[in-house]
C-alpha cells in the first residue's frame, strides 16, 4: 500500500512522537506502508519546518536533514495535477 502524508502530519509527529500522527509515521517506519512524497510537499514541509515557532524545537541543521532522509526513503514522485511538474 502506499500513502502520502500531509506535511502538518509529518510535523505533528515530530513535535508529538505519542499522538496518531507519530503512530502513522511509525507505520511507514517499520514498512507496513510506502510513502510517497511529491517535490512540490517536501517543499512545502521544507517552508513549514523554517517557521520560527518550529525553528525554536526544530534546529535548522535537523530540520535539514530529515528533509533528506525524506527524500531519500520516500517514493518522489511528481504531481501529474501539477502542471509546472
Amino acid at each position: 500500500m502506499r500513502a502520502v502524508l500531509d506535511p502538518n502530519v509529518i510535523i505533528s509527529a515530530l513535535l508529538s512522537p505519542s499522538g496518531t500522527p507519530a503512530r502513522v509515521f511509525r507505520a511507514w517506519l517499520d514498512g507496513r506502508f510506502d510513502l510517497v512524497a511529491s517535490p512540490m510537499l517536501l517543499a512545502e514541509l521544507d517552508q513549514a519546518l523554517a517557521y520560527p515557532k518550529l525553528r525554536r524545537r526544530i534546529p535548522e541543521s535537523e530540520a535539514g536533514q530529515f528533509i533528506e532522509w525524506i527524500r531519500r526513503s520516500a517514493t518522489v514522485a511528481d504531481d501529474p495535477d501539477d502542471p509546472a511538474s
